[in-house]
């Protein structure tokens, strides 16, 4: 017990609400008020599921402020090549409701949720007949033409026609940044340890 304070509940008559840390931090996290609601926990405390169901119901409200289905941001791949030569470089869009509680949930789980790597086996056998075909292509003369180079190819036709995937998160200005260039960067081994080629 310190200052008056067990378990890390602000006791009756304090000037919070009682709630556990880790119950403040979700409401922190999911912008919700404390102050307003009514635990349904031991002693009129808060707990995780009153500020999940406080969370639900902001956005159930929010959700019509939410921009219009189909206000996506265009691939350049949309736009002729003047338009492409003066566009922008990158897109920014404000977040509001919905959005900004998930892009908040998101940045949280990198640093609280545990981060996973799979292993897929597949079939090349076309792609590796493909690459031996390229090989004997005279544009190719003089090119070390690999299976990276087909992975590499599907992965940008994939971003232009998804531009969302080449986007990320502004925390100060709470908006989503869509870049217009796309910067593959490829890790490679080598001799002195891992090697970043873009």
């Amino acid at each position: 017990m310190l200052g008056g304070v067990t378990g890390g509940v602000i006791p009756p008559g304090g000037n919070r609400a009682l709630a556990k840390p880790p119950v403040r931090r979700l409401a922190r996290d999911l912008g919700v008020s404390l102050g307003g609601l009514k635990g349904s926990g031991p002693e009129g405390s808060v707990t995780r599921e009153d500020v999940a169901r406080a969370a639900g119901v902001a956005r159930t409200r929010s959700a019509a402020a939410e921009e219009a289905p189909g206000q996506q941001p265009h691939a350049a791949a949309d736009l002729s090549p003047r338009e492409a030569s003066v566009a922008p470089a990158e897109e920014r869009i404000p977040v509001r409701g919905v959005r900004k509680h998930t892009a908040a949930a998101m940045v949280a789980s990198a640093f609280t949720a545990p981060h996973v790597t799979e292993f897929l086996q597949v079939d090349v056998t076309e792609t590796m007949a493909a690459v031996r075909r390229a090989r004997d292509l005279p544009e190719f003369a003089g090119v070390r033409v690999s299976p990276l180079v087909f992975v590499a190819k599907a992965l940008l036709v994939a971003v232009r026609r998804h531009p969302m995937i080449n986007s990320s998160w502004d925390e100060a200005a709470q908006e989503i940044v869509v870049k217009r260039p796309v910067n593959l960067g490829i890790a490679v081994a080598a001799e002195r340890g891992c090697s970043y080629r873009t």
